[in-house]
């Protein structure tokens, strides 16, 4: 038979929870750790492990992308829900529209367009995208031009 280890824990935990472990369980040792294990009846499968380490890498690079442009991107769908008037949805689907008619990134878009807030305007062909996007949100929504 092993002697029991004494840990902090063991000392400091309340006497009355002396019986508490069952016979079943054998007493921790001192530092160890073990990972929490899911109950019987829960399936053990995550979506992580179906996932290479590549694709979970290329999955958290892509995660922290949208953080960082999101901000910008939000700004940008405000400023043209105040000067179109259009939802925060019609909104997205402009700057989407113009991205994709431009080949400009979503997000180098929206920096351009808030940027040409207090400085200089958009470049032309993104000024353009942004008119026609507009009027198409403009003429669905029954707002005169």
């Amino acid at each position: 038979m092993r002697p029991q280890s004494t840990s902090t824990y063991d000392i400091m935990r309340d006497p009355s929870e002396e019986g508490a472990r069952s016979a079943s369980q054998p007493p921790a040792d001192e530092g160890a750790r073990t990972a929490p294990q899911p109950p019987a009846d829960e399936p053990t499968w995550s979506p992580l492990s179906s996932k290479s380490s590549a694709e979970l890498r290329e999955e958290i690079e892509g995660l922290r992308r949208a953080l960082e442009t999101h901000p910008v991107i939000d700004t940008a769908r405000g400023i043209l829900m105040a000067s179109a008037p259009c939802s925060r949805g019609q909104a997205w689907h402009v700057l989407v529209e113009v991205s994709q008619h431009t080949g400009v990134a979503l997000h180098t878009v929206a920096q351009r367009l808030v940027d040409g807030v207090q400085g200089p305007a958009p470049s032309r062909p993104i000024r353009d995208a942004l008119d026609q996007a507009l009027s198409r949100v403009r003429q669905t929504a029954g707002t005169p031009e």
